[in-house]
């Protein structure tokens, strides 16, 4: 019995050696405005050995090759589109990263139409998907966005090589709202 304990006892302590937890921290702050337009600042910090410098080289080539800024653009702004219903704009110029022993990225991003006038309500208010009255904009739009979601778990899959192997990801949203505006 003790052997069989020192066995797993052993076995848990090199599965722990020999795993790696990256961490991903991202942080939006979303600066709304009255004419509905919003800027999105979208800064995301990865540590680790590894994944800081293949970060580094990911962005290094999506700003070198339009093709391939072209493809991030398309993912970066498809959740965006999913939340609220309008997609971001951005260009290579409103990127910016570093890569030290912490990768970080930052993003600006202006995405109109994020606000909308309700007449019925007389108020402004945060234009998003109405899936509860549209049952068909849900079906085309709920496959879609946990397909994304599948394809971003693939990806960090294939990185990490290795199921021991995984990435935290801690995501924090700031709302800055118009002078005088409040909340409900």
């Amino acid at each position: 019995m003790l052997r069989r304990l020192m066995f797993v006892v052993m076995l848990l302590l090199v599965a722990v050696l020999f795993a790696t937890q990256y961490t991903r921290t991202i942080t939006e702050k979303i600066e709304v405005y009255h004419d509905g337009l919003a800027i999105i600042t979208r800064q995301e910090k990865i540590t680790g050995e590894d994944l800081p410098k293949f970060y580094s080289e990911y962005y290094k080539q999506l700003l070198q090759d339009e093709k391939s800024f072209n493809a991030f653009l398309y993912e970066a702004t498809k959740e965006y589109y999913f939340l609220y219903g309008t997609t971001p704009g951005f260009s290579v110029k409103d990127i910016k990263f570093s890569a030290d022993k912490t990768f970080t990225a930052t993003i600006v991003m202006k995405v109109p139409g994020f606000v909308r006038y309700d007449k019925d309500k007389n108020r402004f208010v945060i234009a998003r998907k109405g899936f509860e009255n549209n049952e068909k904009l849900a079906d085309l739009l709920l496959p879609k966005y946990f397909e994304d979601q599948i394809e971003q778990n693939i990806f960090i899959a294939s990185f990490l090589k290795s199921e021991k192997n995984s990435l935290v990801t801690e995501r924090t949203v700031e709302l800055v709202l118009p002078e005088g505006s409040t909340l409900e």
